[in-house]
């Protein structure tokens, strides 16, 4: 899967409705393969932060999907709670 580094207002308007901002996360340097990734940073009502990093998936990733396959998710340094959302083309 692709990260999506361009995130446009549409988007961002979508999963912040005017209280989120674009940040970007940068991998410490030792990790190999890591890059820059743009994320929508939206603040809720109760404190709390939702941070959402967009993933498109590439047509192999979608003939695994569609053959049974499986979405990991991986962060560093533990599993904050999380969820996986899917936005439909506009």
């Amino acid at each position: 899967m692709n990260i999506v580094n361009a995130i446009t207002p549409e988007q961002l308007q979508y999963w912040a409705d005017d209280r989120g901002e674009i940040h970007v996360f940068r991998a410490p340097d030792d990790v190999p393969g890591c890059s820059d990734c743009n994320a929508v940073v939206t603040p809720m009502p109760d404190g709390q932060t939702v941070v959402r990093v967009a993933w498109k998936p590439s047509d192999d990733d979608i003939m695994q999907l569609l053959a049974g396959g499986t979405i990991w998710l991986s962060t560093w340094g533990g599993l904050p709670p999380h969820m996986l959302e899917v936005q439909a083309p506009s």
